[in-house]
C-alpha cells in the first residue's frame, strides 16, 4: 500500500548495507491534542536531504513490531517504513511554521 508523509521534518540521514534511510517526524494537531508519527524513508540512491529539511514524500508501507525494556516494563512499538520512497517536495533547512510573536512595540514604529 502506498502512503504519504506531509510536512515531515528530517531528524536523521544514514546509510546501511541495504541503502539510505531518512528518519522523519510528522506532527499533527486534532481535537486540541498534538500527535507525532515517526517513519523511515528508504532509498536506493543517496537522497539530497539533511537534518532540518521538511519533506512531502510517498512510499510503500511496511511495519515491524518490536519490544524494548523501560523502567523494568516491556513496551511495544511499530517501526514504520516507506520503501522505495519518492520525495515530492522539500524545503531545505526550513524551520517549522510558527505563530508570529506578539508585537513588542505595541504596533508603533519609529523611523529615524
Amino acid at each position: 500500500m502506498k502512503v504519504y508523509v506531509e510536512d515531515a521534518e528530517v531528524e536523521r540521514v544514514f546509510r546501511t548495507e541495504h541503502g539510505y534511510g531518512v528518519g522523519v517526524v510528522e506532527t499533527r494537531e486534532a481535537g486540541g491534542r498534538t500527535f507525532t508519527q515517526r517513519a523511515t524513508l528508504w532509498f536506493k540512491a543517496s537522497p539530497d536531504l539533511r537534518q532540518g529539511d521538511r519533506v512531502n514524500a510517498s512510499g510503500y508501507l511496511s511495519a515491524r513490531a518490536r519490544s524494548y525494556e523501560k523502567d523494568g516494563e516491556t513496551k511495544w512499538v511499530a517501526d514504520v517504513s516507506l520503501n522505495g520512497a519518492l520525495v515530492q517536495s522539500v524545503v531545505q533547512g526550513a524551520p517549522a511554521v510558527e505563530e508570529a510573536p506578539e508585537d513588542p512595540w505595541g504596533g508603533e514604529t519609529t523611523w529615524a
